[in-house]
């Protein structure tokens, strides 16, 4: 009866994990921050934090405070401006979505809210700007919205023509840890089969071979 509550414990401790959320979450304003969460445990991806003794931390704090650095997202937008940041992050989004594959139709998206301030040289340039950025980002939406389980984004972009660009980003994403483990093991029967068909292949060239 013992053994018989311990492989129940099991069963249902196994059924906990697999059944758990993983929780990605992604927020853009001044800077990225990314964050893992499995359960009650949360990781932080972005920024990285750096091990250092007390009075390099001390000292870190007094010249940032001098001397401020700019954020990776500032960079980006002064590197490629508004219009080349975006497109940059929706290449990555879409490398993201084409590698989970068939994963990705149980990845629920939970929060999608994306503001985009767009500038140019001037009012013409702005609008023209606004537009294609409008033509880029509402398809990869659509897209999207085949991809995975998505509903009612909260999706801005608008014209700024006083004033600098910024992208304001809050997207939260769930997927349970089953369906990872489901697809790992369909990819190792998958590649098993491979193996095994080659394995059937090269013995039977290799006897046909040796008859000659």
């Amino acid at each position: 009866m013992t053994a018989l509550y311990i492989i129940c414990g099991i069963v249902a401790f196994l059924a906990i994990i697999l059944l758990s959320n993983l929780r990605l979450s992604v927020k853009c304003e001044k800077d990225a921050a990314v964050k893992l969460g499995y359960a009650f445990l949360n990781f932080t991806i972005l920024p990285k934090r750096e091990k250092k003794n007390k009075k390099v931390r001390k000292k870190k704090k007094a010249d940032n405070n001098k001397t401020k650095k700019p954020s990776s997202i500032s960079l980006m937008i002064k590197s490629d401006g508004i219009s080349g940041t975006v497109t940059n992050l929706i290449d990555i989004a879409k490398i993201f979505l084409e590698r989970l594959g068939e994963v990705a139709s149980h990845l629920k998206i939970k929060k999608a809210f994306i503001v985009i301030g767009v500038s140019g040289d001037d009012a013409a340039d702005t609008a023209i700007k606004c537009g294609a950025l409008n033509a880029v980002i509402y398809p990869f939406l659509a897209f999207t919205a085949t991809k995975t389980k998505f509903d009612n984004p909260d999706v801005t972009v608008y014209p700024i023509y006083d004033g600098e660009g910024y992208i304001q980003l809050d997207i939260k994403l769930k997927l349970r840890l089953i369906h990872l483990v489901s697809a790992g093991i369909k990819l190792i029967m998958q590649l098993i089969k491979i193996n095994i068909k080659n394995k059937i292949k090269n013995d039977k060239n290799f006897k046909d071979g040796a008859l000659k």
